[in-house]
């Protein structure tokens, strides 16, 4: 007999991309609008419900398809992949919030999920009702309610807004509750996204507690997250998708190894073009001199920069500038870096390599700028022209991640410690 709790069976979800909305072009287009929307309206709510056969492509997105696998009671599968891949949309499925295209589930038990930040909640009502209200819905008698309220109260640790409305609430309360609530209203399924991220380490440090209680009390964990140490640390096994197929299922160690090697990200290590009559070739490799978009925390770079020059130049140099969100992390740049005069004759060719050991950055999406100048006058500097994505299995070797206030840079340090008596 099988011990499966979840079975997915070839599950496909597409949704349509809306058209572009009318502009009336003068006020008898707006008044003939204003009475045609509610039949628009049905129509519109009638096609989205629907896909003909002859669907035009362009306008459809296939957000899973054929999707299969099962979950065994008790067992704590993580789900990885990048932005888009498909993660949200299957736990949407899974949580019944929307239905599949094609395919079908089978779920045996209450599942509890904490999709997003307030998923749930009603923003009028208090977090005292709000309480009552998800247990409700999740099938749970008032006196059940009543006998989890205190426990539910205390790991949110909002007693002191409990009656107060949810709308008035921080994004870390909203989570705290939520979690709290899915957690502890003894569900035989908890599906946890990547709502962890907002709450302050110690919180995450509980949730992760609470879930691996969850896990060793005979119930089903789900969960998604692209901190891939604490994946390591929770999960045995894991799903990899990819624009919405699974390609990998296995140990997530193994997972993770596979997903970091074969990564699709939306990175351009290399590039090559004209700027100001200036040939040039700028590329983001590892000490091997392969071109990677994706790199381990810890791991050594290489930037190469290679350019030819259309005229001469006295007193050459370059550097980059590397980037997140705006931000800049750091600059590597021969003006501090490199003490010796580059003079270059026209249609000469050089090659800067500049070797970057032990990456400490924090996992994420990072840019590079190019700068090249002669003496203290810039010839060229170019934003945004390369990116490469960083991420993180593990922190010197511990498992664990400081929490974001510590900074983009994870700085490392020796310590030495002595203890006088």
């Amino acid at each position: 007999m099988s011990s499966s709790i979840i079975k997915v069976k070839e599950v496909s979800k597409k949704y349509r991309i809306g058209a572009k909305q009318k502009v009336n072009k003068s006020l008898s287009d707006a008044f003939i609008d204003i009475f045609a929307s509610p039949f628009r309206r049905f129509s519109k709510l009638k096609s989205l419900s629907s896909f003909s056969t002859d669907e035009n492509e362009e306008n459809i997105i296939w957000a899973l398809k054929n999707v299969s696998f099962e979950v065994n009671k008790g067992e704590v599968l993580g789900i990885l992949g990048k932005n888009g891949a498909g993660k949200s949309t299957l736990l949407k499925i899974l949580s019944r919030i929307t239905e599949p295209t094609q395919g079908k589930i089978e779920i045996e038990g209450r599942v509890s999920s904490l999709l997003e930040v307030g998923t749930g909640f009603h923003p009028e009502l208090t977090g005292r009702e709000n309480v009552f209200l998800n247990g409700t819905i999740l099938g749970m008698k008032r006196k059940e309610i009543e006998k989890k309220f205190d426990e539910i109260v205390a790991f949110s640790e909002v007693e002191k807004f409990i009656d107060t409305p949810i709308k008035r609430y921080s994004s870390g309360m909203k989570v705290r509750l939520g979690f709290a609530v899915a957690a502890n209203m003894e569900p035989e399924i908890l599906i946890v996204d990547e709502v962890l991220a907002v709450g302050d380490a110690d919180f995450q440090k509980r949730c992760l507690g609470k879930m691996q209680d969850v896990a060793n009390e005979g119930r089903t964990v789900l969960f998604v997250s692209h901190n891939l140490p604490l994946m390591k640390g929770l999960c045995p096994r894991s799903i990899l998708l990819r624009n919405g197929n699974i390609v990998f299922d296995g140990t997530t160690e193994d997972t993770i190894n596979y997903y970091l090697n074969t990564s699709e990200t939306k990175t351009s290590n290399y590039i090559k073009f004209n700027e100001q009559g200036f040939d040039l070739e700028l590329a983001v490799e590892n000490y091997s001199s392969e071109n990677k978009g994706v790199y381990r925390l810890g791991e050594d770079m290489l930037f190469r920069i290679k350019l030819k020059s259309p005229r001469n130049v006295r007193n050459l140099g370059c550097g980059i500038g590397i980037h997140h969100r705006e931000q800049c992390i750091t600059k590597l740049y021969t003006y501090y870096q490199y003490d010796k005069i580059i003079n270059l004759k026209e249609g000469e060719t050089i090659t800067f390599d500049i070797h970057w050991q032990n990456n400490f950055l924090r996992s994420g999406l990072y840019q590079l700028e190019l700068d090249v100048f002669s003496g203290t006058e810039s010839i060229f500097k170019l934003f945004d022209i390369l990116k490469f994505e960083v991420i993180n299995t593990d922190f010197y070797g511990t498992g664990q991640l400081p929490s974001p206030e510590m900074g983009i840079y994870l700085s490392k340090a020796n310590w030495n410690i002595d203890i006088i008596s």
